[in-house]
Formats: C-alpha cells, sequence, structure tokens
C-alpha cells in the first residue's frame, strides 16, 4: 500500500460539486470560508492499493425456485441486449436440477 499528498483539490475533487450523501441540498463548499476548506483541501491524503486477488461467489439465480428463474431468463431475454441474452443463457445452464435442490 502507498500513501501520498495531494496539494489543492486534485483530481476528481471540485469545489464547484453539490454534496454528495445526506448533507442538505443547501450545504455547498463554496458556503464556507475560504480559508478553512484551502486548509482541508492541504490535508486530503489518498492510497493506493495493490490488489493480488479477488474471491467471490458466482450466483446465476440457481438457488431460486424455478418459477423465478424462469421470470429472470424471461426478463433477460426480453432486453434483448447481447449481454442480457448471453446472461439468460447462462441462468438457464445453471438451473439446479430438481433432484439436485436441496428441501427443507
Amino acid at each position: 500500500m502507498a500513501m501520498f499528498g495531494v496539494v489543492g483539490a486534485g483530481p476528481g475533487v471540485r469545489a464547484d460539486e453539490p454534496p454528495r450523501g445526506p448533507a442538505a441540498p443547501s450545504q455547498q463548499v463554496s458556503d464556507a470560508p475560504a480559508d478553512y476548506t484551502a486548509q482541508l483541501l492541504q490535508h486530503i491524503v489518498g492510497i493506493e492499493l495493490t490488489i493480488h486477488r479477488l474471491q467471490g461467489k458466482w450466483k446465476v439465480s440457481q438457488n431460486q425456485p424455478e418459477a423465478n428463474q424462469r421470470s429472470v431468463i424471461a426478463g433477460l431475454q426480453g432486453q434483448g441486449t447481447e449481454g442480457s441474452v448471453r446472461m439468460a443463457g447462462m441462468v438457464a445452464g445453471r438451473r439446479a436440477k430438481p433432484s439436485a435442490r436441496q428441501t427443507t
């Protein structure tokens, strides 16, 4: 991991942007005193992370009831894009067989 300081606003930080998140829309960076925002900008620190591995699970609705799977397939096919049609094929190809499903 590397850490580096950012002098000034730097890329991606704009004083003219509206606040993000739960802040009230009437609050603007320009509402704060200029010396205060200048001081804050000098203390922005960026970090760089090196990712060595990503880990996850591939879930394609195989844990859903058959009716849900059919609905997902139909919805994806109905979108008609190349990606959605391919994804519909993956969902259809990974559908759990009735004997393989767990019953509780």
